[in-house]
């Protein structure tokens, strides 16, 4: 019993120095208080911007199935100019349909760093728009591997822009 009053006094006289030692001494001059940061603007409605980005990720996924398609007969056609098949006409015809894959991939990257430009605007600074570069710089890759007639490579860049598109997504929930 003598040990729970001492350890009761021991632990009231703790408590009782421990709040007696927070309080400033009688004039002393509080520290001025500095001002708060303003308020930041609500962002806008987050499911605007995701509905957004899943359109970009859908016009990427369509241009991908069509590009699995497309890339398959330049492959063909590429394999065929090395082995002399193919007459001047068909060349021709075979570098227009590359350089208008390469234009369309230009397009699709221009919609999305369009859309990564607007993410990036003042209210929407918290967004994960690291992923919507990275998409960008992956189908800026993917056109150059695509002018360069590989077209396997560029399809890898593709399909990781859409991985990162799908991160936003998922981050931005």
């Amino acid at each position: 019993m003598i040990r729970f009053w001492l350890m009761a006094a021991i632990l009231t006289a703790f408590v009782l120095s421990a709040a007696t030692a927070q309080t400033p001494p009688e004039g002393a001059k509080r520290p001025a208080r500095k001002p708060s940061a303003p308020p930041r603007p609500a962002p806008a409605d987050p499911r605007a911007e995701a509905a957004k980005v899943a359109e970009q990720a859908k016009l990427l996924v369509r241009f991908l199935y069509l590009y699995g398609r497309i890339s398959t007969g330049l492959e063909v056609a590429d394999d065929q100019a090395q082995r002399g098949e193919l007459t001047p006409a068909q060349q021709t015809q075979m570098k227009q349909n590359q350089a208008t894959l390469v234009e369309n991939l230009r397009g699709v990257r221009a919609g999305l760093e369009k859309l990564a430009d607007e993410v990036k605007t003042p209210p929407h600074k918290t967004w994960p728009t690291t992923h919507l570069g990275r998409a960008a710089d992956a189908l800026a890759r993917a056109e150059q591997q695509a002018g360069a007639g590989r077209y396997d490579a560029a399809g890898r860049l593709l399909v990781s822009a859409a991985e990162r598109l799908l991160d936003f997504l998922v981050e931005a929930r």
